[in-house]
């Protein structure tokens, strides 16, 4: 229920806050305050508690709409409805095809942590791992393209967000997915992953169309692998040789 999200927002305000920083500059937050006529049930807007862009919210505004909307909404008199939504390009969406239905998903995927904060769910936590402390570089370098031999290869550091990590995969950059594409048609490839002195035949690396970004989306294994090794904004190498135009192998491994 609204009463419920309202009263788990309103104690977790600072993970609130993180989770709607986390969606990016075009998603926009709306909050409302309707008007319940006694007599019809109806409802009519009053007025917007906020109504803007989430890179315009701050902590302190969004714990005063929290608060504020709490309250009202614990009156018989009000409903105060809280709405969260992407901004598409009408002309970008429609050139994507079906291929909106993956884009869709994808946006779906990042609503997951707000509907289980509002919904009080509560995920089993991991006991700690003790790691010893490795040097991170200030940026990730650059990715380098290079010739060994017949083989062609990059070798490319990338930084793990908390989505990251919770979804298990791995973001490259727009300028490698031409390395992993077969043809100006292909949105996904098969790889093969070395990880610690493991292989994994089951990950793959996706073209994502909004920006040809080029994510590699690890197996269940080697996303178990990921969360046990890895924390939110450690680095991990990432090493792509391909084999041959049908085989490409890609190693992961933490910054030592």
């Amino acid at each position: 229920t609204l009463a419920k999200a309202y009263t788990t927002a309103e104690a977790q305000v600072n993970t609130l806050y993180t989770i709607l920083e986390e969606l990016g500059a075009d998603w926009k937050l709306r909050i409302q305050q309707m008007e319940i006529d006694e007599e019809s049930g109806t409802t009519a807007l009053y007025q917007d508690l906020y109504k803007d862009g989430i890179d315009a919210l701050d902590e302190e505004t969004l714990t005063t709409v929290i608060s504020r909307a709490s309250y009202l909404n614990g009156e018989s008199k009000w409903v105060v409805p809280l709405y969260v939504s992407h901004f598409a390009d009408s002309e970008k969406v429609a050139a994507m095809g079906t291929k909106i239905i993956s884009v869709s998903v994808e946006n779906i995927e990042k609503l997951v942590p707000l509907i289980e904060l509002f919904t009080g769910k509560v995920r089993k936590k991991k006991a700690p791992k003790k790691k010893t402390p490795k040097p991170r570089p200030i940026q990730p370098p650059e990715p380098v393209k290079q010739m060994s031999g017949r083989e062609e290869q990059f070798t490319y550091t990338s930084e793990l967000k908390a989505l990251h990590l919770r979804r298990g995969f791995i973001n490259l950059t727009p300028e490698h997915w031409p390395f992993f594409a077969v043809n100006v048609r292909t949105e996904t490839r098969p790889v093969t992953i070395h990880y610690g002195e493991l292989k994994d035949e089951k990950s793959s690396v996706w073209r994502l169309v909004q920006n040809d970004q080029a994510r590699i989306a690890l197996s269940p294994t080697v996303h178990h692998w990921l969360e046990e090794n890895f924390d939110v904004h450690d680095f991990i190498q990432v090493t792509a040789v391909k084999k041959s135009q049908d085989e490409i192998h890609i190693t992961l491994a933490p910054i030592t």
